[in-house]
């Protein structure tokens, strides 16, 4: 029982570790300076943080840092620089088989057709039967209505509620199409290295 016991302790040990975005970094350098900032990326041999203060990300080589804390508690070298080196791995994975990512237009163009299709393109399947099942619910209390009393006052709201349903599809396919496509030219960016940017 004792082995379970320290077996769960060292690997929550190590999740302890684990850089993620917006973990707060405090490296102290070979020179004795000390930086301190929040996690954006780790990139080849390289920690990249954002600092308060600073309009660019500092990039700061692992090898001139000489200790480092992570929200508060101190983190090996050793475990920092897997970390980061896992960082860049997952950057490189994702890179190499990034999820969908269409023009925009097309998203928006589909999801205004039928409401959830940019969401069905992207991937996002949950979305888009959410945003299919409330359009089918309006069309169909539409229809019924069409068919039965046809009072205005009741189709006006809706075909309004059917139109905004569809424009926040489209708006929504739109933003996530669009911040993947930048997440993806700036992780090709970055992978390309200094003199391709």
């Amino acid at each position: 029982m004792r082995w379970l016991a320290l077996f769960v302790a060292l690997g929550f040990g190590q999740l302890a570790h684990a850089l993620d975005t917006n973990d707060e970094l405090t490296l102290v350098l070979d020179g004795g300076e000390e930086v301190r900032g929040w996690f954006i990326r780790g990139e080849a041999r390289l920690v990249v943080l954002s600092v308060a203060g600073l309009s660019e990300p500092s990039r700061i080589p692992l090898d001139i840092i000489a200790s480092a804390q992570k929200n508060g508690e101190a983190i090996a070298m050793p475990a920092l620089e897997q970390e980061v080196a896992d960082a860049h791995q997952r950057m490189r994975d994702w890179v190499a088989n990034p999820p969908p990512h269409p023009l925009p237009i097309a998203v928006i163009s589909s999801s205004l057709i039928v409401p959830g299709a940019g969401q069905a393109i992207l991937g996002q399947r949950r979305d888009a039967m959410g945003y299919l099942i409330a359009d089918l619910v309006l069309l169909g209390a539409g229809a019924i209505e069409l068919i039965g009393d046809q009072r205005l006052g009741v189709l006006v709201p809706l075909v309004s509620v059917d139109l905004i349903l569809r424009l926040s599809s489209a708006g929504d396919a739109a933003r996530t199409a669009t911040r993947r496509r930048r997440k993806l030219r700036e992780a090709q960016s970055i992978l390309a290295g200094p003199t391709q940017r």
